[in-house]
């Protein structure tokens, strides 16, 4: 049985190791390096300019070099440094600036690409040249179901757009593009909409089996008398199975608590059988003391009778073979109660559990067996006997051979 209480430990442990393995790899490494922020999406008026900081902190030990560039956007964007040294646990803040070309009304994307010798972090850009005279405000929302698409699957948006200028009826021409980083327009789409104050709009794509997997930026432009307006949304088109995002961190989740419920179930498992055990030899124990507590007060009630006698060396003699009938006893008791244990042992280690139980409940209900203490203790009196007599047959006494 102890094998295997050891063996079935010993999966739990395993377990518990290969679900921390499981959790643990599934939540990103600690980077290299961190920049303060995921994405640089700009809107620049066509001749404008604009500039930001960003701050890079080193998280090794050792100091680092790190090279600063830019993935497309020649002429667009620039930095105050392209390269940079930082100590350990070090930060230090670099200047973007973004730049909007008279020629350049349109959405342009590319990334800024951070890089050490062990490691490499690009920042996707989404940058928005706008025209001063734009007339309408479009903004776009991801619809959910279909904001992280796979391969062949749905990219959606719902599209809102606001006239503000002179309220008339405007007749427009919608342009939705997928770009990647790029600056490849991998999708074009248009179509003519009537335009009163305002235009809900709710787009879907079907995208192509041809996808790679990646971030891509969906641009709706609206063209009204020569003037465009443009607004983007970055997505990413995913490997999951499932057109809802964020779904397969979800199933890891979800895996992760039935391999928990598992173990709490073996735990529990555990608990029981070390109970039981518990269980079984708390009562071959307590039947084990009571038959050595009714053996030895027989002994003891033995001596109180034989301390009545008057004969005082008659008296010594058999109260000295009272104290060797109870050594007696004890011994005799304790063989018994080895033999016990052993069977209990065998039992168990056989794990025959109901077997052991039904052996204990034999045991208990057999009474309580009385050793070879007769020779002297049916010396007492007939009439003191009886009397006694009587009395441990109602405790429970196995006395047959007192009445002899």
């Amino acid at each position: 049985m102890k094998k295997k209480f050891f063996i079935l430990t010993g999966a739990v442990l395993i377990i518990i190791l290969l679900v921390s393995m499981l959790i643990f790899s599934n939540f990103p490494e600690k980077e290299s390096f961190n920049v303060n922020t995921i994405l640089l999406k700009v809107n620049v008026p066509l001749g404008g300019e604009f500039s930001t900081n960003i701050k890079i902190t080193n998280n090794e030990k050792l100091p680092q070099d790190f090279n600063i560039y830019f993935n497309n956007l020649r002429g667009f964007v620039s930095v105050d440094k392209d390269k940079l040294s930082l100590s350990s646990k070090k930060s230090e803040n670099i200047k973007v600036s973004f730049s909007g070309s008279e020629s350049s009304e349109d959405v342009h994307v590319g990334q800024l690409i951070i890089e050490t010798p062990n490691y490499i972090k690009k920042i996707p850009i989404i940058l928005n040249v706008a025209d001063k005279e734009g007339v309408f405000v479009i903004t776009q929302t991801p619809i959910p179901r279909y904001e992280s698409p796979q391969p062949g699957g749905k990219f959606g948006v719902e599209i809102k757009t606001f006239d503000i200028g002179k309220n008339t009826p405007k007749n427009i021409n919608i342009k939705y593009t997928i770009k990647n980083f790029d600056d490849e327009s991998i999708f074009i789409e248009e179509e003519d909409a009537l335009v009163k104050e305002s235009l809900v709009l709710t787009k879907i794509v079907q995208l192509p089996d041809t996808f790679s997997y990646g971030d891509y930026v969906f641009v709706t432009t609206i063209t009204y008398n020569g003037i465009k307006t443009s607004t983007a949304q970055l997505f990413s088109v995913s490997n999951l199975k499932t057109e809802s995002s964020g779904s397969g961190f979800q199933w890891f989740w979800v895996f992760a608590m039935v391999i928990v419920i598992f173990i709490l179930a073996i735990i529990g498992f555990l608990f029981y059988f070390i109970k039981t055990r518990d269980q079984v030899l708390l009562s071959l124990e307590k039947q084990q003391k009571e038959e050595l507590k009714r053996n030895i007060s027989l002994v003891d009630v033995y001596k109180k009778e034989v301390k009545k006698l008057k004969n005082k060396k008659e008296r010594k003699i058999k109260i000295k073979k009272a104290e060797e009938i109870k050594k007696k006893i004890i011994k005799k008791i304790k063989k018994e109660h080895g033999e016990q244990r052993r069977e209990v042992k065998k039992l168990k280690k056989a794990g025959k559990s109901a077997e052991l139980f039904k052996k204990i409940k034999y045991w208990e209900n057999k009474g309580y067996k009385m050793y070879d203490a007769e020779k002297e203790i049916k010396r007492i009196s007939n009439n003191q006997m009886k009397k006694q007599i009587n009395n441990w047959r109602k405790q429970g006494y196995k006395t047959d051979f007192l009445s002899k």
